[in-house]
């Protein structure tokens, strides 16, 4: 009866494959003859391949690090959630992006069409890259074979990334260990739009907000709130989603009153209750009418700070070395580079919180933690956490770091070697 099952399914999805691949695959090659010139100008060349917004930032970045006078092409399979302004922000590096056909939502939520979804870009990535390496003079990388090469540079940490790759094969957390050393030693130009499209973007933001109140002179502060994979078999998409906006409402009048207007970017728009109390101090792309991708990067790459949740749009303001705040964090061995983490309220069925120690040593790259009932930050927590970030961010600024505690943690978590300080109560 199995067996009879998988045949139905296969014959189900073979077409599904075929109709998503032929077409995608001509379209494909057609792209790349046409930019064949483009891929013998550079020396390297790092295909994103089907990993999502928050690699083809963390690529570029290590890119343009580690291979730092070198010219390089990234390149990026539009399968629908990359950014398609993203080369607009990188003076040091080129962007070619590979557009596809039918990008369905559908796709990623019906078992049978996500199956054979993630087949058709899997053949369609081998296809590019054999295609890259044809036409092109470069040294050709996966994104992760780019990340375990740059690994070399990092002398501690060894032991946490066998400990992570024993419980995710797959996975790329321990790219944070090499990006905070290249971060660290390695100086780049600050990534933001060109003075045309910000001067066009700082005149429309401007005239929505007052004429005796700008963004041009006025600290702005990024809030990125996400809510992404749920219904999905993917835990460790939908684990990482925050809490709703109007949690955050303490904390955004705490920032108001310290100077910051409020730019608003990721998954959930503004309510209209949270519009009409913080008025023009918040904003979002609907507030004043701009694409969004083109908004999001606006937002994320002029920021003095930046406070959200652990995604893909958290990755600019860390190459950008942007004062960061992540909010629901998890699981608690991984810290994103140079950033403050506020982790997720881990609690038995009693409601008495795991101890830190449990959590480390036994959890720590754990998404799911079964057994245990994860809870999202309070508004009183969100708030606290940023009245101590922004303290923190004041103390750096005066030299007075010793006063900003570091939680020691286990060797065999990453989190020890990110960089990342652990806000506590």
């Amino acid at each position: 009866m199995l067996i009879i099952k998988r045949l139905v399914l296969y014959f189900i999805i073979s077409p599904f494959i075929f109709l998503r691949f032929i077409p995608n695959a001509i379209y494909s090659i057609y792209q790349i003859l046409k930019n064949h010139k483009i891929l013998k100008m550079h020396n390297n060349i790092v295909s994103i391949g089907m990993l999502g917004f928050g690699n083809s930032v963390q690529a570029a970045d290590h890119a343009r690090r580690f291979l730092k006078g070198q010219k390089t092409l990234i390149v990026v399979m539009n399968w629908g959630f990359h950014n398609p302004h993203l080369g607009k922000i990188w003076s040091d590096l080129s962007f070619l992006y590979i557009n596809t056909f039918m990008n369905f939502d559908t796709l990623d939520k019906n078992r049978i069409l996500s199956r054979s979804n993630d087949m058709t870009k899997m053949y369609l990535d081998r296809l590019i890259l054999t295609l890259i390496k044809k036409f092109s003079r470069a040294k050709v990388y996966k994104a992760r074979e780019l990340y375990v090469e740059s690994l070399s540079l990092i002398k501690q940490g060894h032991k946490a990334i066998k400990e992570y790759l024993k419980l995710h094969p797959n996975g790329n957390a321990d790219l944070y260990l090499s990006w905070a050393v290249l971060i660290k030693k390695i100086k780049v130009p600050r990534l933001k739009y060109s003075t045309e499209i910000r001067n066009k973007l700082y005149k429309k933001l401007n005239s929505h907000i007052s004429d005796d109140l700008n963004l041009t002179n006025t600290k702005i502060c990024c809030m990125y709130n996400r809510e992404k994979g749920i219904g999905t078999k993917n835990s460790s998409n939908h684990a990482r989603n925050g809490s709703e906006l109007n949690i955050y409402n303490d904390a955004i009048s705490f920032l108001i009153k310290s100077g910051f207007i409020i730019l608003i970017v990721g998954d959930r728009a503004i309510e209209s209750g949270m519009r009409k109390k913080f008025g023009k101090k918040l904003i979002d792309s609907f507030t004043v009418g701009l694409d969004n991708q083109l908004f999001s990067l606006f937002a994320l790459t002029e920021a003095s700070i930046f406070i959200g949740n652990s995604g893909g749009a958290a990755q600019l303001p860390i190459a950008n070395e942007t004062p960061t705040l992540i909010i629901d964090a998890i699981p608690v061995g991984i810290g994103l580079t140079n950033s403050y983490m506020l982790f997720k309220k881990i609690k038995y069925n009693s409601g008495a919180s795991v101890p830190d120690s449990v959590l480390y040593n036994d959890h720590p790259y754990d998404y799911t933690l079964n057994g245990f009932n994860i809870h999202n930050n309070n508004s009183e927590d969100i708030a606290n956490a940023v009245k101590k970030f922004l303290h923190n961010i004041k103390l750096k600024k005066s030299g007075n770091v010793k006063k900003i505690k570091r939680m020691g943690l286990p060797r065999n978590v990453l989190l020890n070697y990110s960089n990342s300080i652990v806000l506590k109560d």
